[in-house]
């Protein structure tokens, strides 16, 4: 995940410091778990505003907050979004429900709705090309366009488990692969590891 697709609230931080001072000090056997949210920017969505104008961008947000009991007895809550439609919050309600407690299911939220995202765009942009006026000068039986529209690049994520992620040599190993496909994403190292890619479709 790009450092510009992630923010986290401020707030937050100081009481999740606060909260580890306590915890070091001793001062209070049983406090409270603070409060924790990131909000995540997701891939830009496409919209089309009318055949002779070119398509619309919007770039949408959701904040996702973390309960204490996460994810053991809870779900993520999402607690705010931007430029979201009915049918994004659609993908979110199912992608929850058909999440059992006790599953972390974040990640799968995330990937579920750029996914979604991304499906779309082609949608949108196939319609919107066919629909645009026919140019001066050619006759009805020709096309519309005379060269193809050419394909929307399509984005790929990859979450992948690692039972360790220890020795210099693969975690160096690990970023010359991933220059050679392209690719940026983060890698969680450490007991077990976590590597999440993100790049083009075919490097993943």
């Amino acid at each position: 995940m790009y450092p510009d697709e992630l923010s986290v609230n401020t707030a937050s931080v100081k009481a999740a410091k606060k909260f580890i001072a306590t915890q070091e000090n001793g001062a209070d056997a049983t406090p409270l778990y603070p409060p924790i949210s990131f909000t995540i920017t997701l891939a830009k969505s496409a919209k089309s505003i009318g055949h002779t104008k070119d398509l619309e961008w919007v770039t949408p947000c959701i904040t996702i907050e973390f309960p204490p009991e996460y994810p053991e007895k809870s779900h993520p809550l999402v607690s705010n979004t931007v430029a979201l439609d009915d049918d994004l919050r659609n993908v979110i309600h199912q992608c929850l429900k058909d999440t059992a407690q006790g599953e972390e299911c974040t990640v799968q939220l995330l990937m579920s709705l750029n996914e979604h995202v991304d499906t779309r765009n082609e949608r949108t942009i196939r319609e919107h090309a066919m629909g645009m006026p026919k140019r001066e000068g050619t006759k009805p039986h020709q096309q519309v366009f005379s060269q193809p529209t050419p394909a929307a690049p399509v984005l790929g994520r990859r979450v992948i488990n690692s039972p360790y992620i220890l020795k210099p040599a693969k975690i160096k190993d690990l970023k010359k692969c991933a220059d050679e496909l392209n690719l940026g994403g983060y890698a969680k190292v450490g007991k077990p590891g976590i590597i999440v890619i993100e790049g083009p479709e075919e490097g993943c």
